[in-house]
């Protein structure tokens, strides 16, 4: 009789604690009913595949929400998306195309570069619910976009023709002033808030550029590729010794890891910073390394082709996405499962 009592009392503790669920609360002072803390894959609800609409990831909005534009026959939007509860919330809707959307968590606002017909294009800033803050008019084929973030109302803007020659230049939002920037390259990115980093493709070197001076200062020399991820560089370089992944903090040499001889570029990968945690996409598996020694932590095997991988601001997710195809990781299991 005493167990029978005992698991009496068992089952209504269970019946209460299901019948009340959890309470999470957010960093964004969200509250989600019956969600644990823990949230496993199944939790996660997928975008609807729809044969007459392409979708492709933006960024995390959250750990539960994340932007994605959603292209359809007849028009294209941004949108947020609850991964928890499949709730979807426009954003920005045009019956043009919408090139690629550039979200800056310092402001949390968003760079759309989109078009209305083949000769017209804009890049438009706008707030989280899509107000326009800043409309510029452009004849370019293409455009690339570095937004600073040290000060959401500078970002370096490159245009490029169909030729593929480019300008570039500084473009301060709030005053609507743009200053030339004569550089070799069209893709820089932001180590300091008053220096840029970009890759001279020409000289195989990885230089700095001061917004003061607006000359070059080289850093490595013999570098195939780069790639900046907030404070830090990942650089292939090529050496006596072979190839090498280099990490550099804000310029500063952090670590290295010998690469076999035939890489030519570097693989996907994200950093979660507060983490100390380097992800990257190899052979086949999501490798976890540490950001301060480059040791490895775990390896985690995935099957899906990828182009981009990110992670999620407190690491719980990360998402491997390519065009129109995106997989979710859960990181604390590697469970994944497709996103759409």
């Amino acid at each position: 009789m005493r167990m029978i009592r005992w698991l009496l009392v068992l089952v209504i503790i269970c019946l209460a604690g299901c019948a009340s669920g959890p309470v999470v609360q957010e960093a964004d002072g969200s509250k989600f009913q019956g969600i644990t803390k823990q949230v496993g894959l199944n939790a996660v609800r997928g975008l609807e595949i729809d044969e007459n609409a392409e979708w492709e990831f933006v960024q995390w909005r959250n750990e539960h929400a994340i932007y994605v534009i959603e292209r359809s026959t007849t028009e294209n939007t941004l949108l947020q998306y609850d991964l928890y509860t499949g709730d979807r919330q426009p954003l920005f809707t045009t019956e043009g195309a919408i090139s690629s959307v550039t979200y800056n968590r310092l402001s949390q606002s968003f760079a759309i570069y989109y078009s209305e017909d083949p000769m017209r294009s804009y890049l438009m800033i706008a707030t989280l619910e899509g107000e326009q803050i800043r409309l510029w008019e452009t004849s370019a084929y293409d455009l690339f976009v570095a937004w600073s973030p040290f000060n959401a109302d500078q970002m370096v803007v490159s245009t490029f023709q169909r030729d593929w020659t480019a300008d570039t230049f500084l473009w301060s939002i709030k005053d609507d002033t743009r200053v030339p920037l004569q550089v070799p390259s069209p893709f820089l990115y932001w180590l300091f808030s008053d220096t840029l980093t970009y890759m001279d493709t020409t000289a195989l070197q990885w230089n700095l550029l001061s917004l003061e001076s607006l000359a070059p200062e080289p850093i490595s020399k013999n570098v195939l590729d780069i790639k900046q991820l907030g404070p830090y560089t990942v650089a292939l370089e090529r050496t006596n010794e072979g190839k090498k992944r280099s990490l550099y903090k804000q310029g500063s040499f952090v670590f290295s890891t010998s690469l076999p001889s035939g890489v030519s570029r570097l693989s996907p990968m994200d950093l979660a910073i507060q983490q100390e945690r380097m992800y990257i996409v190899e052979n086949d598996m999501l490798v976890v390394y540490s950001l301060t020694d480059g040791s490895l932590i775990r390896q985690l095997p995935i099957q899906a082709s990828t182009e981009k991988l990110t992670v999620s601001p407190k690491a719980s997710w990360a998402i491997l996405h390519s065009y129109n195809e995106a997989y979710i990781v859960r990181l604390a299991s590697g469970e994944a499962k497709p996103l759409y």
